[in-house]
């Protein structure tokens, strides 16, 4: 019987946090994750677009928090009380996107995500990086630098 190869090379494997949005699974690069929090006191926004959910105070600096299920095509819904806020400056900016809940950490190696099936709404299909399973379902693997770059998400501030 032969061992299994210990292979410590950290380009081989991605380490997500494991998201709900809805029903639906989601991992997020942990690389691209300042912190978790609960969301809390949000403050609505006048006149912004509705996925912008407005700001909260996040240890004295102003978070804008967002809702990217329209932005994934899905339909967006009321958060519950419990929804929880991932802190991300992926995209140089420092934003909150609220989430059902958070799961989990994993580990994953590269090598167990594959592409979406054809029949993936086009809008995960243009953000995702893939699939993979978690939880006996299927999980999908977002790019959220490419998310939070998309144009339809920044409120324009004149």
């Amino acid at each position: 019987e032969q061992g299994k190869k210990v292979n410590n090379d950290q380009s081989d494997t991605l380490q997500l946090a494991v998201v709900l949005l809805g029903q639906e699974y989601f991992g997020l690069d942990i690389r691209f994750i300042n912190e978790f929090t609960k969301a809390r006191n949000i403050i609505p926004l006048p006149n912004c677009p509705q996925h912008v959910l407005g700001n909260m105070n996040l240890r004295g600096s102003i978070l804008t928090i967002i809702d990217i299920r329209h932005t994934l095509g899905m339909y967006s819904e009321n958060f519950l009380p419990g929804a929880k806020i991932v802190v991300s400056s992926a995209a140089d900016i420092l934003v909150g996107v609220a989430v059902d809940d958070i799961d989990d950490i994993v580990q994953l190696n590269r090598g167990d995500i594959v592409p979406l099936p054809v029949s993936t709404h086009p809008e995960v299909l243009r953000y995702a990086v893939g699939t993979t399973h978690y939880n006996q379902r299927a999980m999908t693997i977002l790019n959220l630098p490419e998310i939070l770059k998309n144009k339809d998400l920044i409120v324009d501030e004149r």
